[in-house]
């Protein structure tokens, strides 16, 4: 693609005019023609996964697994099924700014849309853009209508006319990324602009009494998925029961992130983040026991309050007294608690926007309130 048709501008002047193309198909077209992308992008050649490995420092097995796991729930039953929940399209156009931890969280923003009948323009993040231009690829593809109302940008996170000149064509803007990122955007919208916010997130485990044995594989899959970089993300588990019984976890839970390591590798360490993961095992170790190894560790933190990770397959385990005190404990992370793991019988207070067994956190059905939202809000 030129730089020039990489505009904003010039892709918002293709997508506004495939407006009504786009709403004049029925749904059960482009929910069919989505399916069908969505399709093709779970079946990405060698090339394709050594470029999306590069993009996104993932290990190649991870981006196989994100891929797979990921738009696998992009059914033609379920976009027919979650379009019927929610009335007409609202908005002319969506305006999309991606962060660049999770390789697959353009999805939603980038495809729900076009369900709705509504185009959508995205800035990937310039540190991990495959994705995004793939699945606008991939849409055009399946239909070319379709794929006329879907276009992905690249330019740095400061190039502020080219922001600007984005966020100004879309009457709902979604942002993906840190607190700080979404509070910049809102200050330059219009009064007359809708504003989807998702920043700071991080998910907790739970273990309810009795679950044991069956909780280290499905949680230690959790942390493994996006190497633990998503708002989806277990930082913690808590254990419902004794101080023993979380060491036994952390235990079982350090043999089960090897065997994961084995298929699913991590990717490689930034920098920055070997700085914080030095850091917090360090405080591990110092506040209770520490099991590490070069590609993750788990800790057993007694009577301390719950802290949030680095990330990178870093995780602390917990005792809890009883399900009924969780709310109370997890109260200092509750802003930013998106996602709550479950294994075992445990009917939990609400406490996060998405709740769902152990195993599954990194791949919620189509339609999950992930913040609270209808996966539609702001654009239908």
């Amino acid at each position: 693609m030129s730089s020039a048709e990489n505009e904003p501008i010039a892709l918002w002047s293709r997508v506004g005019g495939a407006r009504e193309p786009l709403a004049a198909l029925s749904v059960e077209t482009r929910a069919h023609a989505i399916a069908e992308a969505c399709s093709a992008l779970r079946r990405p050649d060698a090339e394709q996964v050594a470029l999306l490995s590069r993009s996104s420092g993932l290990s190649e097995p991870m981006v196989r697994w994100a891929l797979d796991t990921t738009f696998a729930a992009f059914s033609e039953e379920a976009l027919l099924a979650l379009a019927r929940t929610a009335g007409q399209a609202r908005a002319r156009g969506v305006a999309v700014v991606l962060a660049g931890n999770v390789l697959t969280a353009a999805a939603r923003p980038m495809l729900l849309p076009l369900l709705a009948g509504v185009p959508v323009v995205a800035k990937a993040s310039s540190r991990d853009d495959a994705l995004p231009h793939a699945i606008a690829a991939a849409v055009s593809q399946a239909h070319p209508d379709i794929g006329m109302a879907c276009a992905a940008a690249t330019f740095g996170h400061g190039d502020a006319p080219r922001l600007g000149a984005l966020l100004s064509g879309g009457d709902c803007v979604q942002v993906l990324g840190s607190d700080e990122a979404v509070a910049a955007v809102r200050e330059q919208l219009r009064a007359d602009q809708t504003l989807i916010g998702r920043g700071h997130g991080l998910g907790l485990g739970l273990v309810a009494r009795g679950a044991l044995e069956l909780s280290a594989d499905a949680f230690a899959l959790d942390i493994a998925a996006y190497d633990q970089r998503g708002c989806l993300s277990p930082h913690a588990i808590l254990v419902e029961g004794s101080d023993a019984q979380a060491e036994q976890l952390a235990d079982a839970l350090y043999e089960a992130l090897a065997r994961r390591e084995r298929d699913m590798p991590r990717g490689a360490l930034p920098v920055e983040a070997a700085a914080e993961q030095l850091q917090w095992r360090g405080v591990a170790a110092a506040r209770g026991s520490l099991r590490a190894s070069e590609a993750f560790a788990v800790s057993c933190e007694h009577g301390a309050g719950l802290r949030p990770s680095p990330g990178y397959r870093n995780v602390s385990v917990y005792s809890l007294a009883s399900v009924a005190s969780l709310a109370e404990r997890v109260a200092p992370l509750s802003r930013y608690l998106k996602a709550l793991g479950v294994a075992g019988q445990a009917d939990p207070e609400e406490i996060a926007p998405y709740t769902c067994p152990a195993s599954r956190m990194q791949a919620p059905p189509l339609d999950a309130r992930l913040d609270g939202l209808h996966p539609l809000a702001g654009f239908a």
